[in-house]
């Protein structure tokens, strides 16, 4: 009898084979589940079933839990650096000087057309508060409240 499959086991004996439900829920509790129609049915593995071997491979399988629960986390941590990798590749610095045209992006929608501009202004970079903060004035030079961050604005080509 293959130690991977016990009879608290689901599923193949191959972990290429198992699904990602049957993996999750060993991750979890530590152990794999039974079915109720294996043991109605008496499925070969119910049939297979020994005491001793049983305990052998539960045992083995509690100490394969820390294991697979490394292993689920290096792959987390490989998939979210290629994440970010891919992130910052396509990412593309912006920043405003002094003196540039921008566009403000409209914070209040309601009412807004589906085919209007999101957008307003033109305005004027007055001034940089932080590295991605501007502060802004209107085409007659009044200063709008409140910084702006980069998000929100976009350069104005006239």
């Amino acid at each position: 009898m293959d130690t991977r499959t016990t009879p608290c086991g689901l599923g193949a004996a191959n972990p290429a084979q198992q699904s990602d439900w049957t993996i999750s829920f060993f991750l979890t509790y530590g152990s794999e589940a039974i079915l109720p129609a294996d043991i109605i049915w008496k499925s070969p593995r119910v049939d297979a079933y020994q005491e001793g071997e049983a305990d052998e491979a539960q045992q083995l399988e509690l100490d394969s839990v820390e294991e697979g629960r490394i292993k689920a986390l290096t792959q987390s941590a490989r998939y979210l650096q290629g994440v970010r990798r891919y992130h910052d590749r396509n990412v593309q610095r912006r920043s405003f000087n002094i003196g540039d045209p921008v566009l403000r992006r409209i914070q209040d929608e309601t009412g807004l057309h589906k085919l209007n501009s999101r957008w307003e202004g033109p305005f004027i970079v007055s001034k940089v508060t932080r590295p991605i903060s501007y502060r802004i004035t209107d085409a007659d030079g009044n200063e709008v409240p409140n910084s702006w961050n980069i998000e929100h604005l976009r350069r104005f080509y006239p």
